[in-house]
């Protein structure tokens, strides 16, 4: 885990790891091929973020179109260091890469399943829509990038969500970040030893704050697997509409996996009364886990969220989240003490 305030990253053997530079970033195979540029539509971040201050300067026409072609404020500053350089011409050479194996053929369907599968109730990402492809080519740049991984299910929502406030090769960027920088890579290896790890931290997690709710998973043998999978694999993007989603990434930007582990934790607490008065396994995971992801089921479970007369939000929710109160230099330290190939926990000092 690298991304902890304050804390040094260490190896599994107890060694200090340097973490990546972007200027150590390449593609984790070599390209067949000569650079030659394709050319290729734009594509516009469509977020609001820098809306009012665009409305500021509206008279100057040409910021106000150029403010468009850019990263938007809010991710503007972890773009500029995770871009390596030759940032662009790197990304061009990875749309252009010929990998001809059978993994990569298998990656390029599933992109193409999972393209109408990504907000469909989201216009930009329609059918022949600019938006879907675009995100066509940034997973399939990623597929070639670590083509030892491919593309997994679960990153279109991430990929989409990036591309909804930056341009397509800092999206790009953006997502290698989270996928080396951020320890995102580990939940979609074999075996999965990332999401083992996060479900094993939700469950001490819930121990502490939420033992009535741990006692119910137990009873009914729920593991936490049985919800937290969509939520890692897509950073809640499957649960999360798209408009909020940057407010999701710019806080897991700045406080790393501690504050996934927040949004958790107030989800559960705020749906626990719910659960318990369940008494069917079916009843307590239809509460977590939405039957499909559209934007009507989406406002649903966020309305099972609320308390009395409230009317929340998902940047409600992410504020609350953020002022959480968790033992985070414990959560760290098991970030630091967990064994990715024994799936346990080291010791802890």
């Amino acid at each position: 885990m690298k991304h902890f305030k304050g804390m040094e990253e260490t190896s599994t053997n107890g060694s200090e790891t340097p973490p990546p530079s972007p200027t150590s970033r390449r593609p984790k195979h070599p390209l067949s091929h000569s650079l030659s540029l394709r050319p290729r539509r734009q594509h516009f971040p469509q977020c609001d973020c820098d809306r009012s201050l665009r409305g500021l300067v509206k008279t100057f026409s040409f910021w106000s179109q150029a403010s468009r072609t850019v990263t938007c404020s809010r991710f503007r500053r972890v773009v500029a260091g995770a871009l390596p350089p030759r940032a662009e011409e790197t990304y061009n050479s990875l749309l252009l890469a010929t990998v001809e194996t059978k993994d990569h053929r298998d990656n390029l369907h599933q992109i193409e399943l999972d393209l109408s599968r990504t907000y469909p109730d989201e216009p930009y990402f329609e059918t022949a829509g600019e938006g879907r492809r675009v995100l066509k080519r940034l997973l399939t740049a990623f597929s070639n990038y670590d083509p030892g991984m491919g593309y997994v299910q679960g990153m279109n929502f991430i990929a989409a969500a990036l591309l909804w406030h930056a341009t397509e090769v800092d999206s790009f960027w953006l997502l290698v970040h989270l996928m080396e920088d951020y320890d995102l890579r580990d939940n979609y290896g074999p075996c999965l030893p990332g999401l083992t790890k996060h479900c094993q931290i939700v469950n001490l997690i819930l121990i502490e704050h939420l033992p009535r709710l741990h006692l119910l998973f137990c009873t009914h043998r729920i593991s936490c697997e049985l919800f937290i999978t969509d939520w890692c694999f897509t950073m809640f993007g499957s649960l999360v509409p798209l408009q909020d989603m940057g407010e999701f990434l710019s806080q897991f930007l700045a406080q790393g996996w501690a504050f996934f582990y927040k949004v958790v934790l107030v989800i559960l607490s705020r749906l626990q009364s719910r659960l318990l008065q369940s008494t069917d396994v079916s009843d307590i995971l239809s509460s977590l886990r939405p039957p499909n992801k559209s934007q009507r089921h989406w406002r649903e479970f966020v309305s099972h969220l609320e308390h009395g007369r409230e009317s929340l939000s998902w940047g409600r929710l992410f504020r609350e989240a953020d002022g959480m109160a968790i033992d985070e230099d414990y959560i760290h330290k098991l970030h630091f003490g967990f064994r990715l190939d024994t799936s346990r926990f080291g010791q802890l000092e």
